[in-house]
């Protein structure tokens, strides 16, 4: 006569096959790890929380089951904004869980940011130090004297007066030759030798005339 386990999710039970007489009394599981040790019956968990460091905790067999819940945090707190300085650094509003020791940008915990994500870096100083001295004006003043021009006498090129040589050739031209000097001064002697003789002659006729 064979007998045969009559299990629920909280008990368990042997009877015949034949009669469905009991063999043994209804008796609760006895749960190890999810699996009752007397029957082998293996729970299906059910109920509980999980959160972001636990696990569900099975309302039947008392075993932690299923998966986090990042939902739901244990310790979730705001932190405050807060300015950076010259001496410290500042950060922005975000929401911190000491349960997960995780950073987020919202109360409801879900969307995930880094600690760096946080920060807000010291402020510069942009004041000059006292001690530097600004740099001096380099620009040269208007009577400043041009140096000296340094070239070398024998490169130097005069320079060509076109205008000086323009006039001399000028003045060539105009100018008769040493040749041309003479012939004129004679024929201005004979002009003046001719001439007195005239007058000579008419001053003679003249005097002929009144003897």
């Amino acid at each position: 006569m064979g007998t045969d386990s009559r299990n629920t999710s909280e008990t368990h039970q042997k009877k015949y096959d034949c009669c469905d007489k009991e063999v043994s009394v209804s008796e609760a599981h006895d749960w190890e790890n999810g699996v009752c040790k007397v029957c082998n019956y293996q729970c299906e968990h059910t109920g509980g929380n999980a959160t972001c460091v636990k696990k569900a905790l099975c309302t039947i067999c008392g075993e932690e089951y299923g998966t986090y819940n990042m939902s739901i945090h244990e310790d979730l707190h705001l932190v405050a904004a807060k300015e950076a300085t010259m001496t410290d650094e500042g950060n922005i509003e975000y929401w911190y869980c000491n349960a997960c020791d995780r950073y987020y940008i919202r109360q409801d915990g879900l969307v995930e940011i880094e600690k760096s994500q946080t920060v807000i870096a010291k402020l510069k100083d942009t004041t000059p130090p006292a001690d530097i001295t600004p740099p001096a004006d380099v620009t040269p003043p208007e009577d400043i004297t041009p140096p000296a021009d340094t070239t070398s006498p024998a490169d130097i090129t005069p320079a060509i007066d076109t205008d000086k040589e323009a006039k001399e050739e000028a003045v060539k031209e105009q100018t008769p030759g040493t040749g041309d000097d003479k012939r004129t001064l004679a024929w201005l002697l004979m002009f003046v030798i001719g001439g007195a003789g005239v007058i000579v002659f008419g001053k003679k006729n003249k005097f002929t005339d009144k003897i």
